[in-house]
Order: C-alpha cells, then structure tokens, then sequence
C-alpha cells in the first residue's frame, strides 16, 4: 500500500504536466495488468513526447479502439483517478492522455 504522504509529493509533480500538449511516439494495449488495474482491462498506454520535449509514460482515456491511435497522434495531459480511495482517505490520481485536434 503506498501512504498518504508519498501519494501527496507525487501530485506535486503531477501537476506540472497538466494541460501540456505531445504527440505519441509509441503505443500498446495491455491485456494482462498488475492486480491494481485489473479493473480496468484491457487499456492502452503511451509514450508521449510534450512539447517542452520531455517524454512520459501515461494511459491513453476517451478512445475505444487501438486503431484510433497512430504515430504522431496529438494528445494533451489530463488528470484521471488511479483507484478508490483507501482506508487514509487518499484519493490517488495520475496523469491521462486524450486525443485532441
């Protein structure tokens, strides 16, 4: 169980990359997750190149299928709940990248 405290420092960083702006170097569907995220498989995830040139690793939210995903697909960082709440009464969140025109 990660505590509520390392929870909190990392939503500090999070929120640096709110709103920011990539496009999608590679991509893939997971069918087999860790124990977590069982409750959401299948799901995809992304390797995002932001504008400022840094690179992040995040679930692709809003599209049904892998096929509306290709190389160089504009996507913009979002913030998305990671899991219920625990018995601290932490609700963790994550960053999420969705499409964008």
């Amino acid at each position: 169980m990660i505590s509520p405290v390392k929870v909190w420092r990392r939503q500090k960083t999070i929120r640096d990359l709110l709103g920011k702006k990539g496009t999608i170097l590679s991509w893939t569907k997971i069918f087999t997750p860790p124990p977590q995220f069982k409750h959401i498989a299948p799901y995809m995830i992304a390797y995002v190149k932001l504008e400022n040139k840094r690179t992040v690793c995040a679930q692709i939210v809003d599209v049904q299928d892998i096929d509306e995903i290709t190389f160089g697909t504009k996507v913009v960082i979002t913030l998305r709940k990671l899991r219920e709440s625990v018995a601290e009464d932490v609700i963790p969140y994550t960053i999420a990248c969705k499409k964008y025109e």
